[in-house]
């Protein structure tokens, strides 16, 4: 016989992952919200390193908003939230792949400015919602870090830098057909 209070959270799951599909922005937020306790901690006890947890939280929202796509049906939430964020973190030290995560987005600010100017930016954004748009101004012209953002926002920098990667991801497929790519 089926546990109750599991069936109920696994419904719950499912319906949070659908909402991640429909609204990205909105359902990673509640995502956060419900289970960023269990991904932070996890994340920090493996990396033991503030700079490197925040890139595992990250690419842990990337996975989760991935697997809602694939609309895969979650039997234990907690349990599975808990292992793709060891796995990532452990994933990450034996690479060694971290690189501080404002030195990337630095480098990546960096290289997009010297390719365009400030016109062609505002037109390439032009495709993407208003909230990426206005982050993707805050971030180019403004020159604000994704603290910054989330605090004036009054957002958490983990969501925050979700929307950011989505955004860059939207520019750079409607970027490769324009191109013809």
């Amino acid at each position: 016989m089926k546990n109750p209070k599991e069936t109920a959270q696994k419904r719950k799951f499912q319906k949070l992952m659908r909402e991640i599909r429909e609204n990205p922005n909105v359902g990673l937020e509640k995502f956060y919200n419900t289970y960023g306790k269990i991904v932070q901690i996890t994340a920090r006890t493996i990396c033991r390193s503030l700079d490197q947890a925040d890139v595992v939280i990250n690419a842990v929202l990337i996975k989760v908003w991935q697997m809602a796509q694939e609309n895969t049906v979650i039997d234990n939430p907690e349990g599975w939230v808990y292992i793709i964020t060891a796995n990532t973190a452990k994933d990450a030290l034996k690479e060694k792949t971290f690189l501080p995560l404002y030195d990337t987005v630095a480098d990546e600010k960096d290289a997009v400015q010297e390719l365009i100017s400030e016109d062609a930016f505002y037109s390439m954004i032009d495709i993407l919602s208003e909230e990426e748009k206005t982050l993707m101004i805050k971030k180019f012209i403004e020159k604000l870090t994704f603290r910054e953002i989330a605090e004036e926002q009054g957002k958490n920098i983990n969501a925050i830098s979700a929307v950011y990667y989505r955004a860059l991801e939207k520019v750079k497929k409607f970027l490769e057909e324009q191109n013809g790519d």
